[in-house]
């Protein structure tokens, strides 16, 4: 299980600080802590980094949010995680923090402490709530087949597109990924998500530092060939940083596809199709890095064998 916590604090010294004795304390046991400090920093990170955990300060002078705004933000854009808030003034803010303590995603509200009392305090409730994750992995599955049917479910065009994009980035993160850039666009093309390829497993190194997904959330339409030697085209074009990519889809797959794939099977990069059953069977499973290694295995042997 992935454990990386963001610390979110509007003081450089405060959020370094905090990581690096929660780092002492819990390094050893995989915990990974990430210090935030400036405005564009923070919310990119909550934008496009893997977490399970947010520990949050309410109290940001210089900003133009506070922390109960971030909190929201977290609870809006990832619903795999939760926050932790933390503070001197916890008391003027109280209004605010019942009203996100509603959401049921608030994992504790805290005044901050002399740091001897207060890291193992912190340490102790850091590791109850990931053994809660592991324990009840049903609750994040159940979480993301609520948004992938979500995303499924849109009438309207765009938010199609934006909902299974924002599906897929979760359900990626969940594997393990920790940086996923979302519609990164260059003078020639865009890609729907860059997931970096930071897993440390030596199946997976072998296809790259990064990974290109194309998200294609239609109902009418099949993916069929265009598609795929568009979305190839891509990958020829990345300097060889991509040896894999991905077209996820809750559409039909043409069969001048699968020709296509063969037809192509020699040049750089391999490309696999991640079709409803594909999402379905990564959404339940309790080892996703495992499941998605065996999808991957399971397609290229396809082509290998034909």
């Amino acid at each position: 299980m992935n454990k990386h916590i963001l610390i979110i604090d509007d003081e450089k010294p405060q959020a370094e600080g905090l990581s690096k004795l929660l780092s002492k304390e819990l390094e050893i046991e995989g915990y990974s802590f990430e210090a935030l400090y400036e405005e564009e920093m923070i919310e990119e990170a909550i934008e496009n980094r893997y977490f399970n955990l947010a520990i949050i300060d309410i109290r940001m002078d210089d900003f133009k949010f506070n922390g109960i705004e971030l909190a929201k933000k977290v609870i809006s854009i990832n619903p795999l995680a939760k926050v932790l808030i933390v503070s001197s003034f916890t008391n003027s803010y109280l209004k605010d923090i019942k009203e996100v303590l509603l959401t049921g995603r608030i994992l504790d509200w805290q005044e901050k402490e002399p740091y001897d009392v207060w890291i193992p305090k912190l340490s102790k409730l850091i590791r109850d709530y990931y053994q809660e994750i592991y324990e009840n992995s049903s609750e994040t599955n159940n979480a993301l087949m609520s948004i992938y049917a979500e995303a499924k479910n849109s009438q309207k065009t765009y938010d199609k597109g934006v909902k299974f994009e924002n599906f897929l980035s979760l359900l990626f993160q969940s594997i393990g990924f920790t940086f996923i850039q979302k519609r990164v666009t260059d003078s020639t093309s865009e890609i729907d998500l860059i997931i970096r390829n930071d897993i440390k497993d030596a199946f997976l190194v072998k296809f790259g530092k990064y990974i290109f997904l194309e998200a294609k959330n239609r109902v009418s339409e099949p993916i069929g060939k265009n598609d795929f030697v568009v979305f190839r085209q891509k990958i020829t074009s990345s300097n060889q940083l991509v040896e894999l990519g991905i077209i996820a889809t809750t559409a039909n797959i043409a069969k001048t596809v699968k020709l296509e794939e063969l037809r192509s099977s020699t040049e750089q990069g391999k490309i696999i199709i991640l079709s409803n059953d594909e999402l379905i069977r990564l959404i339940k499973s309790i080892n996703k890095l495992a499941e998605l290694k065996k999808i991957i295995d399971e397609q290229i042997r396809e082509v290998i064998s034909v």
